[in-house]
C-alpha cells in the first residue's frame, strides 16, 4: 500500500481559504503578516534566494506551504472579501501594523487587496514589501500604506527601474541586504534608507555620517551586542512610520509622487 506523501499537493491544498481558517501568519520578529507563495510570485535575485528566511524554516514546511497557496488562491479569486477577511483578524488579534509580504511578491489582486484593508483600517500602517519595478511603483498612494523595496548589490538595476516608473506611492522607499561575508558599500546609505547585514551579523560600526548610521536596521545593532531580536519591528518601526521615507525623498533621491 503506497502512502502519499506530507507534501503532494492534492485538490483541497489548491482550493481556498476555508472559512474557519485565518489568512494571517505571525512571525516573532516582524509581526502580523500575509504570507503568499514564493513560487508564484516572487521574482529572486541571487542573494535573495541564499539570504531569504522565509524559505527556510517553518514557513518552507508542507503546512505552510500549502496555506501560501490558499491565501494566493483566495486574494486571486475575490480580492475585496479576502481583505474583509483580513481586516477583521487584525482587529481581533490587535495588530498595531500588518507586513504585506511576509513572504512572496505582489501581483495585480494583491494590490487590489491590500488596498482594500488600507481603506477599511486607515490607521493601520501596512508595510508592503517587494522586489518587482513594475508591481511596486502601481501601489497607490494612502496615508498608511508604505512601499518598501528590497535591494541587493546584483539587484542595484532594479532600483532605476522601479524610479523610471514613477511609482504611485508617495512614501516609497529602498533598503539593502547585503549577502553572506558582505560588508555593504560606504556609500549605500546615500541609495537606500535602510541597511541589513546578512542575518544582521554586522561585524563592526561603519564610520557613516548620521544620517548613514540612522539607515541601519536595529536588527543589525541588537545581534552586535548580542541581545534578542524578537519584537524589533514593532518598537522600531522605521520602515512604517514615515522614517524611511523621509529619509529617502531628503537623502537618497528618490521623489516625491504628484
Amino acid at each position: 500500500m503506497s502512502v502519499r506523501p506530507l507534501y503532494q499537493k492534492t485538490p483541497s491544498h489548491l482550493d481556498r481559504l476555508d472559512q474557519k481558517e485565518t489568512v494571517l501568519s505571525h512571525n516573532k520578529v516582524t509581526g502580523w503578516s500575509v504570507n503568499l507563495p514564493i513560487a508564484k510570485t516572487c521574482q529572486p535575485s541571487k542573494v535573495c534566494i541564499n539570504t531569504c528566511y522565509f524559505s527556510k524554516g517553518g514557513s518552507s514546511w508542507p503546512a505552510s506551504l500549502n496555506k501560501q497557496v490558499r491565501v494566493y488562491n483566495s486574494i486571486k479569486g475575490d480580492p475585496k472579501a479576502t481583505a474583509s477577511r483580513i481586516a477583521r483578524e487584525c482587529e481581533k488579534n490587535k495588530a498595531t501594523y500588518l507586513r504585506w509580504n511576509g513572504g512572496g511578491d505582489l501581483f495585480d489582486e494583491s494590490i487590489d487587496c491590500l488596498m482594500e484593508v488600507a481603506r477599511i483600517l486607515p490607521e493601520l500602517p501596512i508595510w508592503v514589501v517587494t522586489r518587482i519595478p513594475a508591481m511596486a511603483a502601481k501601489v497607490p498612494d494612502a496615508k498608511n500604506v508604505f512601499v518598501h523595496f528590497s535591494l541587493d548589490r546584483h539587484s542595484m538595476d532594479r532600483r532605476d527601474k522601479a524610479l523610471e516608473l514613477r511609482p504611485l506611492n508617495r512614501k516609497f522607499f529602498f533598503s539593502y541586504q547585503g549577502e553572506k561575508g558582505e560588508t555593504p558599500p560606504d556609500d549605500i546609505w546615500t541609495k537606500v534608507s535602510v541597511v541589513f547585514w546578512d542575518c544582521y551579523k554586522m561585524k563592526e560600526l561603519p564610520k557613516w555620517k548620521k544620517a548613514g548610521m540612522e539607515t541601519i536596521c536595529p536588527l543589525n545593532w541588537r545581534r552586535f551586542e548580542g541581545k534578542d531580536i524578537c519584537g524589533t519591528c514593532e518598537t522600531c518601526r522605521r520602515c512604517f512610520d514615515n522614517s524611511a521615507s523621509k529619509h529617502a525623498h531628503k537623502v537618497t533621491g528618490v521623489p516625491r509622487a504628484k
